[in-house]
């Protein structure tokens, strides 16, 4: 989503793909002009993969993303500045309950 909360990409899959699996071929399909003008992903640890966070870096987005404790042979943890902008992730959570709610 954007800073607003408005989803710029979707994408449906089984349940059965883990996220991180999808994500370099759902961040390739977004336009050029939203990757450039994104400063920052928020996204929670089932992101947290070396490819990702070298894509990001390669493509000029710092990846907020907490450590995953077991891809993580050292301890290491969010700066303070990134878990209060992490805590923004609020915004996806709320699309996501909303996408997943029957009616």
């Amino acid at each position: 989503t954007d800073i607003k909360g408005i989803p710029l990409n979707i994408n449906i899959e089984n349940g059965k793909m883990h996220d991180c699996k999808i994500f370099m071929k759902q961040i390739k399909t977004l336009e050029q002009n939203i990757i450039q003008n994104t400063k920052n992903l928020l996204a929670d640890t089932a992101y947290d993969t070396n490819e990702i966070r070298e894509y990001l870096k390669n493509i000029n987005i710092k990846s907020i993303i907490p450590f995953n404790k077991k891809n993580c042979k050292i301890k290491k943890e969010l700066s303070k500045s990134d878990k209060q902008l992490h805590n923004k992730r609020i915004l996806i959570e709320h699309l996501n309950q909303q996408l997943k709610t029957k009616e």
